[in-house]
């Protein structure tokens, strides 16, 4: 009798660690969802920082003449009046 109920025990035992470890509610479904949800929060702290310098420069060429002169002759380069503009190959 006792065999038995140990063995049924056993049984049960392997059924719950199996369900625990291998299952998709289990302990390695659930660090793979953490490292994905770490790696997605990196992303996102990286976009959020980049979304702030781009605002920092939307408001800087709003308000900054000089800023915006230097943006438009270092993106569009342009020159001004007696200026030459020297291209060098890398």
């Amino acid at each position: 009798m006792y065999r038995l109920i140990i063995i049924l025990l056993l049984i049960l035992n392997a059924f719950m660690i199996h369900k625990l470890i291998w299952t998709p509610s289990g302990v390695l479904n659930y660090l793979e969802i953490n490292e994905s949800y770490l790696e997605l929060e990196q992303r996102n702290n990286a976009l959020i920082e980049e979304n702030r310098e781009l605002s920092r420069q939307i408001m800087a060429l709003r308000e900054d003449d000089d800023y915006l002169m230097e943006a438009v002759r270092r993106e569009m380069r342009y020159v001004k009046d007696n200026e030459v503009l020297y291209f060098f190959s890398p």
